[in-house]
């Protein structure tokens, strides 16, 4: 914008008048939702919520997804609030990088980067940044990827169907220590993956090995199942084994079938 510029919005409108010392101004369609800029009284209010919810320092975000346009709409959405920007990351590996670097206080990633995805690197992750937490933002609900990113220790795991003032409050909720959120798809799965639940009838499953069985159903392996029940990956291999002889299957994909036939997942 020229120095000598200057904007305007009226409430509630998407188009921002410039004016300046040259011209009587002129009408510009805005590319943004304007609900989300300074310009907002929706906005503003919002801003204000979460102002009384005491003092903070911007959350420092880096974000890491294949498509520019993504990157670039994200910034545009935590302009103007307490989030801060301080990185992108085109690739997986860029992204680990950009972390290690800047040492966010959110990494806010998608899942998948052409044929890799950022799970499988949640454990350099942890390593280089252990104060990081890591946020999933991507377009695929399978509960399967839910479960993997619960195990790994994601802290929350977010649609991009989400409205822009949502994905701002989770991002915030999960930097307060208050994740997974509402907003996002991960609580069920917790649930899910936590409780060990009613025994079916004729089965004589420990509760423990229940609770394994449910993490097979939801397709993790024996180091993400070990992960998320803080226990070994030969404690976890030991009983699935187990599950198997007991339920009479012979493999890991008969166990997630039987698992899911039973409500068990």
């Amino acid at each position: 914008m020229h120095p000598r510029h200057s904007r305007v919005a009226s409430p509630g409108s998407c188009r921002v008048k410039f004016a300046s010392a040259d011209h009587n101004g002129y009408i510009e369609t805005c590319e943004r939702a304007i609900r989300l800029s300074k310009f907002s009284p929706r906005f503003a209010r919002r801003r204000k919520q979460w102002r009384q919810l005491g003092p903070m320092m911007s959350v420092r975000v880096t974000i890491a997804d294949p498509h520019e346009v993504v990157r670039a709409g994200l910034c545009d959405i935590f302009a103007d609030t307490d989030i801060d920007v301080v990185g992108q990351a085109s690739t997986v590996a860029g992204a680990v990088k950009l972390i290690e670097r800047r040492r966010p206080d959110i990494a806010l990633m998608d899942l998948r980067f052409q044929g890799e995805s950022s799970l499988d690197v949640l454990a350099q992750i942890r390593e280089k940044a252990p104060q990081t937490r890591v946020v999933v933002l991507t377009a695929y609900a399978d509960p399967f990827y839910v479960a993997r990113a619960v195990a790994l220790g994601v802290e929350d795991y977010l649609l991009k169907t989400l409205t822009s003032r949502a994905l701002v409050d989770a991002v915030l909720a999960v930097a307060a220590d208050q994740g997974p959120t509402q907003h996002g798809i991960m609580q069920p799965i917790v649930q899910t993956m936590a409780a060990a639940g009613e025994l079916p009838r004729g089965v004589s499953l420990t509760r423990r090995e229940l609770q394994v069985l449910r993490h097979v159903g939801l397709g993790l392996s024996n180091k993400e199942i070990a992960s998320s029940l803080d226990i070994s990956v030969e404690t976890a291999k030991e009983h699935v084994q187990k599950i198997l002889r007991k339920i009479k299957v012979s493999d890991r994909t008969q166990a997630a079938v039987w698992a899911i036939r039973k409500q068990l997942v």
